[in-house]
């Protein structure tokens, strides 16, 4: 359980550096950005529902990107789509294919919409809006697949089936669900499915103050407000070639206190409706993390950045 003061205001979307890198470090002073397939998953666009729109090296389409943010007049090094610097260490930059665009880190997302590094080990972690049915958290190495559109969590999408409606998943054959055939795709170490939430926010590795939440990644779902957890351990133990292999998910219970101290068990989103004073279609629900590394919960909905606390402290600790 975990404690949630209130405090004040947060933006969204990710573009960034690797917080763990440092000097020497092959991602030191490169930015990162997460892409999204621009709506052809939603029927947008002459190529919509085809599954291979997001399978291309070509375009930047459902990539994570990696770049030098400086000029090649200043590095000497190969220019990318704008005026910044392709890294060297980059897979498709060295892929010897010259439709390849080499600043894609990764690619096969639909909506890799936050990324965050474990600050103990620099694990990189995206957290991927999916589109009818599955939400996921993946680990993200350099070069990697990661499925969109033909796979959405460990399901084969049924865009890449003939006459069947895009919004059907399936079981995949036996030999790949079990990790002894491989088909090319990374898949997710964590995912939950629409019964539960209907778009996964961003999230972090925890090591801060509570002790219930030690070593647990903590994320939730945008629209229904919920606040979850999987253990750290159990997902790099996930990350193990076989894609039937996640780390279970369990739900964080918050609670304030009134004005006598008592405890009142609440969710995010009947605290985000309590200040706006009315019933919301979206609690908005955003994660971010403070240099000290405690866990910050925002909602575009009322303006207010809310601190999650250990049980025994006050909002005058905040």
């Amino acid at each position: 359980m975990a404690h949630i003061v209130d405090s004040l205001t947060h933006p969204f979307g990710f573009v960034g550096f690797n917080p763990t890198a440092r000097p020497g470090d092959v991602d030191y002073g490169l930015i990162f950005t997460s892409g999204n397939d621009l709506g052809f998953s939603n029927g947008a666009g002459p190529k919509a529902n085809n599954p291979t729109q997001v399978q291309r090296l070509d375009t930047v389409v459902g990539a994570i990107l990696r770049f030098d943010p400086r000029s090649p007049s200043v590095t000497g090094g190969a220019k990318g789509l704008g005026d910044y610097t392709i890294p060297k260490g980059n897979v498709f930059a060295a892929d010897g294919d010259p439709k390849t665009l080499g600043e894609i880190y990764a690619y096969g997302f639909r909506n890799a919409h936050r990324i965050s590094w474990d600050r103990n080990d620099g694990t990189m972690f995206a957290s991927g809006i999916g589109m009818n049915h599955i939400e996921e958290i993946n680990i993200v190495r350099n070069g990697e697949n990661y499925g969109w559109m033909k796979r959405e969590g460990y399901f084969d999408n049924g865009v890449t089936r003939p006459g069947v409606n895009p919004g059907q998943l399936f079981a995949l054959p036996a030999e790949i669900l079990e990790g002894r055939q491989k088909d090319g795709f990374t898949y997710p170490v964590t995912i939950y499915d629409h019964r539960d939430g209907q778009a996964i926010t961003g999230g972090f590795a925890y090591y801060g103050r509570i002790p219930a939440l030690r070593g647990k990644f903590v994320f939730g779902d945008i629209t229904r407000g919920r606040v979850f957890v999987a253990d750290v351990a159990a997902m790099k133990k996930a990350d193990d070639g076989v894609p039937r292999t996640v780390a279970p998910v369990e739900e964080v219970q918050i609670f304030v206190r009134d004005a006598q101290g008592n405890r009142i068990y609440t969710s995010f989103r009947e605290l985000v409706e309590k200040t706006n004073g009315a019933t919301l279609p979206r609690a908005d629900l955003h994660i971010s993390i403070s240099r000290d590394g405690e866990l910050l919960l925002t909602s575009g909905q009322d303006g207010m950045v809310r601190v999650l606390v250990p049980e025994g402290a006050s909002s005058s600790t905040r």
